[in-house]
């Protein structure tokens, strides 16, 4: 499947389930507050990407996209939201999302994209 960030929803329906479920593990729950990290080239449809806890993650982006996911992570309610970052090539978009949805809801708050 190739994926292209307009339709960004398609990973999301893919792996929502089971970036909450990782989010429950006793060991990213040791990191504290993260974003789950999704990269199109890399992870595609069989992974789910790697989780980055709050202080790597202005390591991995920059600027206003570094800026908006911690705040994103700061202000999610992590018991009952996960936050993913979705890189397609040089565009990303970050996303604050209902855990256990089952399928894909929608955003907590609208995404950011850069």
């Amino acid at each position: 499947m190739d994926f292209k960030i307009d339709d960004y929803q398609k990973a999301v329906e893919l792996h929502i389930e089971e970036w909450s479920r990782r989010s429950t593990s006793p060991m990213i729950q040791k990191y504290g507050k993260g974003c789950f990290v999704w990269d199109s080239k890399k992870d595609g449809e069989r992974g789910s990407g790697m989780f980055y806890a709050l202080d790597m993650v202005e390591k991995y982006f920059t600027g206003k996209m570094g800026e908006g996911l911690k705040k994103m992570i700061e202000e999610a309610h992590h018991e009952h939201e996960v936050v993913v970052a979705l890189v397609f090539d040089e565009k990303a978009i970050g996303l604050r999302l209902w855990k256990f949805a089952g399928k894909y809801k929608g955003e907590v708050v609208p995404p950011l994209v850069h």
